[in-house]
């Protein structure tokens, strides 16, 4: 497979976003304060972030609830169950070696 041509700071903001979120997840169990903090994007657009990974890219990305009475977000994490149109492999070979987490 040929090295990764993408530069990160030609990258669209909102592909960024993505990237990142992706990156973060998949790095560690992560609540949405953390994600706000590992990637600096605020609360709204995470949420809308989460959303394009699901509907665009087809990703199964969960939010596993540590504690059922928890609707805060604050205890539980998000998890990629499933991968959709990115090549798994490929993004944590590759892509997460060029971004700023």
């Amino acid at each position: 497979m040929p090295e990764c041509p993408i530069a990160w700071e030609r990258l669209s903001q909102p592909i960024q976003r993505r990237y990142l979120v992706i990156a973060a997840i998949s790095q560690q169990k992560c609540s949405l304060p953390m994600l706000v903090e590992k990637t600096g994007i605020p609360v709204s657009s995470l949420r809308r972030t989460l959303r394009s990974l699901r509907v665009e890219l087809g990703m199964d990305v969960r939010y596993i609830n540590a504690n059922v009475s928890n609707v805060n977000e604050k205890e539980g994490y998000y998890r990629i169950e499933h991968w959709g149109i990115v090549d798994q492999s490929f993004f944590l070979g590759k892509m997460s070696e060029m971004m700023p987490l």
